[in-house]
């Protein structure tokens, strides 16, 4: 009858711990890209999930300005003036900037990978196609929403 007790208890105990640990994660709205407002671009800047550097949010500068951090598997909408423009990221300086000229009601993407080095790892920003692009952004979070 003890036994009968104890392993009554023992299953109740494990019952509430699992169900205890479950957790629920929030449902992700799909990403739509925005349209530009008027006379104004977008850049999309996003970071698929990984392991390696999760824990570090590079800061992203245009033409040397400071814009924002980038989280792991977390994507940014700027929306920015027309013209040329460069983005880096903040690897002392040994990342290699990206640069092209913006024109009004553009839409572009730019993906932000980390690559590991002998010393130093940096921070690898790349223009991608909107195809490619939209596929791999839907697996990220909005990195602007707090």
């Amino acid at each position: 009858m003890k036994v009968k007790i104890l392993c009554l208890c023992l299953l109740l105990a494990l019952a509430l711990l699992i169900c205890g640990c479950a957790t629920t994660t929030k449902i992700v709205p799909p990403f739509n890209a925005s349209t530009p407002p008027e006379g104004r671009a977008i850049v999309y800047f996003y970071r698929p999930a990984e392991f390696v550097a999760s824990m570090v949010a590079p800061k992203v500068f245009d033409n040397n300005n400071y814009v924002f951090a980038l989280a792991n598997g977390k994507y940014v909408e700027y929306v920015t003036n027309p013209g040329r423009h460069e983005f880096k990221t903040d690897t002392m300086n040994i990342d290699e900037p990206v640069s092209f000229a913006i024109k009004p009601d553009e839409t572009h993407y730019l993906r932000l990978d980390y690559k590991m080095g002998t010393f130093i790892g940096t921070w690898l920003l790349t223009r991608k196609y909107p195809e490619q692009a939209l596929e791999e952004i839907k697996f990220c979070k909005d990195g602007n929403a707090k």
